[in-house]
């Protein structure tokens, strides 16, 4: 093979056979709506490759305009992504919930959102309410951490939930930004 040359033939994305099992699983889920549960669904419950999981929520993120309640709460029932302690799948778990008005996950998002400080976390679950008409579930949420969080990521929640940010913030979500590309720390 030639130095530099591509060794996937143009148009092709390598996707291993787990990702493809586990997107397959999410959108059965989806073809059964709700009314059953795959015959494998136990593969994710089983997997030690949290990748896979993700790959499975994502799926089921990229397809939200199928997903029905019925289908969210068949996926819960089985898989108990609501209480799932991986932050990884809360970041795409909780957004969907809102989303779809699984109004039996905003206990569990509200308390995600009260102990896991990440911005890469938090922020798609702000997003997610002021975006689907829950800026005050948004704000109250906000309200009950805004001494939880970094000054960083109070200014953004801030910025997402009020629609509006203080030229402090500005200044601080700023100086974060040209931090995180000089590789610097900024407190």
């Amino acid at each position: 093979m030639q130095p530099g040359a591509n060794p996937m033939p143009d148009g092709l994305n390598f996707q291993t056979a787990g990702a493809i099992s586990f997107e397959q699983l999410a959108d059965m889920y989806i073809s059964l709506g709700g009314a059953s549960s795959p015959s494998n669904y136990t593969n994710y419950l089983n997997t030690d490759d949290v990748q896979l999981q993700i790959i499975f929520l994502t799926r089921l993120v990229a397809r939200k305009a199928d997903m029905t309640l019925a289908i969210m709460a068949r996926i819960d029932s089985d898989l108990n992504v609501t209480v799932a302690k991986n932050p990884e799948l809360g970041e795409q778990w909780f957004p969907l919930s809102i989303f779809m008005k699984y109004s039996t996950a905003f206990d569990a998002a509200h308390h995600y959102v009260s102990y896991q400080g990440r911005m890469k976390y938090i922020l798609p679950v702000y997003t997610a309410l002021v975006q689907n008409g829950r800026r005050d579930l948004a704000y109250q949420w906000f309200i009950d951490n805004q001494n939880f969080y970094h000054p960083i990521a109070l200014a953004k929640v801030r910025q997402i939930v009020l629609g509006q940010v203080s030229a402090r913030d500005q200044e601080l979500i700023e100086r974060a930004e040209r931090a995180i590309k000089t590789h610097s720390v900024v407190y």
